[in-house]
Formats: C-alpha cells, structure tokens, sequence
C-alpha cells in the first residue's frame, strides 16, 4: 500500500477523548482510576495472597495443572498494530482460554479469584481502558497479562542489560509457573485451547517456542507511521488517565506511562538517546527494532513454519477472509464456537487510529521506516 494512498481519515479512535474536557475525561476513565486504586490498597497483600492460592490450587488441581498445553496460540506484533482486535476477534468465534484482566493481579492462581469477584462490584462492573477507548471491557475478557513475566528472571522489571528472551534462555521455575498458570485458566474458563495477545511477547517468540514447541505464532503489522502515531496518541491518553495517581507503576507495568518503557535490546541505547532527543525519532526507530529483533530470533530458531505474518489493512480489508486463513494456520475448526455476529461487525468498535499529524514526508522517520516500509510492501 503505497503511503500516499493511506486514508488518512479519523475514524473510531482515542483521537476523540482528546477533545473531551477534563471533568468528562475524567468520568469516563473514572472506573479503571478506581479499580487502579483498589489494587494499590491491596498491593501488599497480593503478591502473598497469589502464591497461597498458587499452592492451594497445585494441591486441588495437581494432576490437571502439569498437563501439557496443546498447541498454544500467542498474537504478536508491536504496541498499537492490531494485537487486541486479532485476539478478541478470535476469542469471539473460537472457543479458547486466555489470561484476563483479572490475571493482571492474579495471574498464576486464578481460579478462586474469579469466584470471589462478583463480591467487589467496582472490579468486575464494565469499564473503559485507554487503549480501548471505544469499548466497555469487562474483568474476565481476554488481556495480555504481562504481570505473570515479573516471576521470570529477566522480565521487564528485572535488573538486567537486555530483555530478550530467545532460544538460549532458560528459566525452569518460570516455566513450571507458566505452565500451571495457563493450564490454571483453562481449567477455570473449561477451556482445551489457549490463546494470548502480548506485543512484549514478541521478542520472547524463540523461548515460547523452547517452552511450547508446539506452539504457533501470528504476527500482525500495521504501516510504521500509522503505529506511530497511535503509539503517541496512547502515551498521552494513558498518561491524562492515571494523572496524580503517583502509585499506577506500582500497581501495573505500563509501557506508555510517563516515563515511557521501552523493552531493552542491542539498540536500546540508540532508542533511548534518540528518544531524550526527539521522541517521534526515538519510537520509530524503537517500532523498526521490534521487528528486526523478532525476524532474527524466527530465523535462529527456525521458526517460520510456525508463524503466520498478516498485515492490519489486509485484515480490515476482507475480515472473514483473513479469519479463514488464521482457522486453517491454527487448526482451529474443532474449537468453532455459535456465533451469530459477521465478524465485520466488529469493525466500526476496532477500527485502530489513521489520523496521521506525523506527516510520512517526514524525511528523517521516512529514513527510518524505509526497510520495514520496503519489507512489508507499504
């Protein structure tokens, strides 16, 4: 797709929550604000309180919970690509488990949380997130769960010179928790297939494969500037909704919270001095990196039989031809669920921002998307 035939129109988009006033701002992310605060209040206790429940689930459940996971499914591509729109469209029409919002507090014991909470009304009442500003989510629905990764030795919150987790890295305390975790979830949602959307996860694809090597991988991309932009876009809607709440990065692990995160690679220091510089620079070269680092990890391992690389216009495109291809990759028949809805339907909700201020004949980001423009055909 050539990038002078980008629609540039704004469409369904957090660009719209910009132009609210404060007190309607506000109101609207007042229950993620809310719940935010709950967990903060409990923080002390939670980290305890999961590895009880932890051991009493491995106790009630061990034989179940050491079974091996059947050909897992992980959504991978970089923040504000299309992650969250693939996975809920899958989830919608094919019956499989997932991590939940309420896995972001309970990640490795999930199962007594999720008969305890309809007992806190603000928790589990639908809400707005930031970066589903269109969309009232619900605690039990698909999400990304990057809190189970602070149990890894090199997760995002570990001391450590470099994030990436390949084919090299081994951790076998963390893999017997994640293990139990998904199989955990599949019990508790009576589920047989498990399925997960973490961008983060992208630059873990050759230790997921280490660990599941039956897993398999989508990929999804998003024209460089368009992910830009909304990459923008989502760091000052995440930061005016947790504004004040001094605690939000004790709490939970927000790439885009201010100061922004960025996973730590070989060019991790480029990025951040590009960053400190120009931030747009600084982005763009960290969304080029991303996906460099996923192609070398796909090409050690040898995994390209595993992954399906789809392309987000492609998929908005022609929706149920898109889906067709991820059920034949995925072997996804068995797991068809009743749906009524066209998966078009889903469309007008998810539609990703086009409002591009970031003009693409910006010389200096032009130099910098050109070999990811040229690798994809934009």
């Amino acid at each position: 797709m050539p990038l002078e035939h980008l629609d540039m129109t704004p469409k369904n988009n957090m660009a719209k929550d910009f132009l609210l006033d404060e007190n309607s701002f506000l109101e609207k992310y007042k229950d993620i604000r809310e719940s935010v605060a709950v967990f903060y209040r409990l923080n002390s206790v939670i980290k305890p309180l999961n590895q009880i429940l932890f051991g009493a689930e491995n106790l009630l459940y061990r034989n179940k919970l050491s079974m091996p996971i059947k050909k897992p499914i992980f959504i991978l591509g970089n923040f504000r690509s299309g992650t969250t729109f693939l996975e809920q469209l899958i989830t919608k029409y094919f019956d499989l488990g997932h991590f939940t919002y309420l896995s972001q507090v309970f990640p490795i014991a999930p199962i007594f949380p999720n008969k305890l909470i309809r007992y806190f009304p603000k928790l589990s009442r639908p809400m707005f997130f930031p970066h589903k500003p269109n969309t009232k989510m619900q605690y039990n629905w698909p999400f990304e769960c990057e809190a189970i990764w602070q149990y890894c030795r090199k997760g995002m919150n570990a001391e450590t010179n470099s994030h990436i987790l390949d084919a090299n890295f081994s951790d076998p305390k963390f893999e017997n928790i994640l293990m139990k975790s998904i199989n955990s979830h599949l019990l508790q949602q009576k589920k047989t297939r498990f399925i997960n959307k973490n961008p983060l996860c992208t630059l873990r694809i050759g230790y997921l494969k280490k660990i599941f090597p039956d897993s398999l991988f989508i990929y999804i991309v998003r024209n460089p500037f368009s992910v830009l932009q909304s990459q923008i876009d989502m760091q000052n809607i995440v930061g005016r909704t947790f504004s004040g709440m001094t605690h939000f990065k004790r709490v939970f692990s927000d790439q885009f919270y201010p100061p922004r995160t960025f996973f730590k690679t070989s060019a991790y220091t480029e990025i951040q001095e590009a960053y400190r510089h120009e931030k747009k620079l600084g982005i763009a070269k960290s969304i080029v990196d991303f996906d460099q680092e996923f192609d070398r990890q796909v090409a050690y391992a040898g995994l390209s039989n595993s992954v399906l690389k789809i392309k987000y216009e492609d998929l908005i495109k022609d929706v149920q031809e898109s889906l067709s291809e991820i059920c034949l990759f995925l072997d996804l028949e068995g797991e068809r669920k009743a749906c009524d809805a066209e998966p078009g339907s889903l469309i007008n909700k998810n539609l990703l921002s086009h409002s591009i201020s970031l003009n693409e004949k910006n010389a200096k980001l032009y130099e910098i998307f050109e070999p990811f423009i040229e690798k994809y055909s934009y």
